[in-house]
């Protein structure tokens, strides 16, 4: 990884642990099966990750996707979240199912 990269911990979802969360009312069946093909895909939105931080890097999403295939055990998202003008400096949302596989991005991502 580039000497530009830095690590943000994305730590509202300890900080929510303790809280009660409001119960929704029953969707209809249509809404739910939209429900279903959204949770399906592998994206950043937050209600599914518990475990996140903000990487910026002058990388190439394509080298942070292959390190994730080959050393993540749990399922993970990521997306671009903004980038310089000149379309170098990056910033990627990388959300976790598992915070073993986080602490191992962060740990080790860098020293490749």
């Amino acid at each position: 990884m580039s000497e530009g990269s830095i690590f943000d911990d994305n730590r509202d979802a300890e900080r929510r642990e303790g809280d009660e969360r409001r119960t929704e009312e029953a969707a209809p069946q249509q809404d739910r099966r939209a429900d279903a093909r959204a949770e399906r895909r592998q994206s950043t939105d937050r209600r599914g990750w518990p475990f996140g931080l903000i990487l910026r890097t002058t990388e190439s999403y394509r080298i942070i996707e292959e390190w994730l295939d080959e050393n993540c055990t749990g399922e993970w998202g990521f997306g671009l979240e903004d980038m310089d003008e000149n379309l170098a400096q990056k910033s990627y949302k990388i959300m976790f199912a598992l915070e073993v596989d986080k602490n191992k991005f962060v740990e080790n991502f860098s020293r490749r």
